[in-house]
């Protein structure tokens, strides 16, 4: 479909915005399986550190939890408005 001026039309279901949405539920649903990920995957290698006595295990488990905490965003797993 294009206008008289010979711009391509897009059709609504394939605008910005629905595109906007689809990637913010993919950046979501990412950030939360990642964080599901990293925390559980942290405490496996910490456990299994202090179960073996390998201090090399605990750190590794240490800083899989740290960064866990500390990468994701203040607030993101807060209820968030609607879209304003």
């Amino acid at each position: 479909m294009t206008r008289s001026n010979g711009e391509q039309q897009v059709p609504e279901r394939w605008s910005i915005r629905y595109v906007s949405d689809a990637r913010g539920v993919l950046r979501a649903v990412f950030t939360r399986v990642g964080f599901v990920i990293s925390f559980f995957g942290g405490i496996v290698v910490l456990i299994s550190g202090i179960a073996l006595w390998m201090i090399e295990l605990v750190v590794l488990g240490a800083i899989a939890l740290w960064l866990t905490f500390h990468l994701v965003p203040a607030g993101y797993f807060q209820k968030q408005s609607s879209h304003e």
